[in-house]
């Protein structure tokens, strides 16, 4: 699964959110967030725009610029908003599915689906609660029972 992290900002230049475990430890730690629980959605539209940012840094041109948030907020104006918000979601579903375990990514891949099928917020918050209460139940499968004498 790779999404699409890229985006053209309303001044027309293409941007690509790519993060690393460096930006998403100095985000989570601005945010108080805890790594292992970043997902979209977890996470509010500002908590994803700033994540845009962050992620937008290791490229020439924002090196070049040396471009402030406010700077690059200014850029964000219509369609790009949402644009930046959907490339900043799919930046954080490829960094935590290259990365994460495989609960964390069967989460994301429902995530991913929920969204793709049209359910709002609430809809994918609640179904991903109800997968993760179910994901720490313990197997009650017969592989994982004791052989009886």
């Amino acid at each position: 699964m790779n999404l699409n992290s890229k985006f053209k900002d309303s001044t027309g230049h293409d941007r690509d959110v790519r993060l690393n475990v460096p930006i998403m430890l100095r985000f989570c730690r601005d945010n108080k967030l805890k790594l292992e629980m970043v997902a979209p959605c977890s996470m509010d539209s500002s908590q994803l725009i700033d994540l845009a940012y962050a992620g937008t840094r290791g490229t020439a041109r924002e090196q070049a610029f040396n471009e402030t948030p406010e700077e690059f907020y200014e850029c964000l104006d219509g369609y790009a908003l949402t644009e930046a918000l959907e490339a900043a979601a799919g930046a954080l579903v490829n960094f935590i599915h290259h990365i994460g375990s495989p609960q964390r990514k069967a989460l994301l891949e429902m995530e991913h689906a929920l969204r793709q099928a049209g359910h709002g917020e609430e809809e994918i918050l609640r179904q991903a609660l109800e997968k993760v209460a179910a994901l720490g139940q313990p197997e009650t499968s017969s592989s994982s029972a004791e052989p009886s004498a």
